[in-house]
């Protein structure tokens, strides 16, 4: 799954974790562990991102691919 997440993100840029996992069809618990481990190994660059959609306060992940250009 690692690679898959890494080259998914090589192709894509950033994302968000709910648009990945639906993309990947990897369910969204998984996909944010895996993303958990590839960013304390460096792999991939993370941030939390606060959207309100219908009043209603939604917390996603967004990732990048840490890969030097």
């Amino acid at each position: 799954m690692t690679e898959t997440i890494v080259a998914f993100l090589r192709a894509n840029a950033e994302q968000l974790d709910v648009d990945m996992a639906e993309a990947l069809n990897i369910p969204l618990a998984e996909l944010r562990q895996e993303v958990a481990r590839l960013a304390a190994s460096g792999d991939v660059i993370c941030c939390r991102v606060t959207r309100f959609i219908d009043g209603r306060k939604i917390c996603l992940l967004y990732t990048s691919d840490a890969a030097d250009e």
